[in-house]
């Protein structure tokens, strides 16, 4: 999967809750994209009160579609590390 092909994939997702959500932010990694998002709210006004608490990123498989919600304990990139070793074994 491409780029565009992944921000489909998460946006198709993220139309599909009950408040409006976007992409704030995204990166390439070796086993696909990450993305992170808030909701629309927050990133038009950054009212801290509109700000989503608790989510933490999606990675987009590059060779499946399919998506992997992470947790925010950690950095994200530690996340994608421990998918990657789990995908790889």
């Amino acid at each position: 999967m491409n780029f565009e092909e992944s921000l489909a994939v998460v946006n198709d997702y993220l139309s599909r809750a009950s408040t409006s959500l976007v992409v704030t932010h995204y990166e390439e990694s070796p086993e696909g994209w990450l993305f992170c998002f808030n909701s629309k709210e927050y990133v038009d006004t950054g009212d801290f009160s509109s700000q989503l608490v608790g989510n933490g990123p999606v990675l987009v498989d590059k060779d499946t579609g399919e998506m992997h919600f992470f947790g925010t304990a950690l950095p994200p990139i530690e996340y994608v590390k421990e998918y990657s070793l789990r995908k790889n074994s």
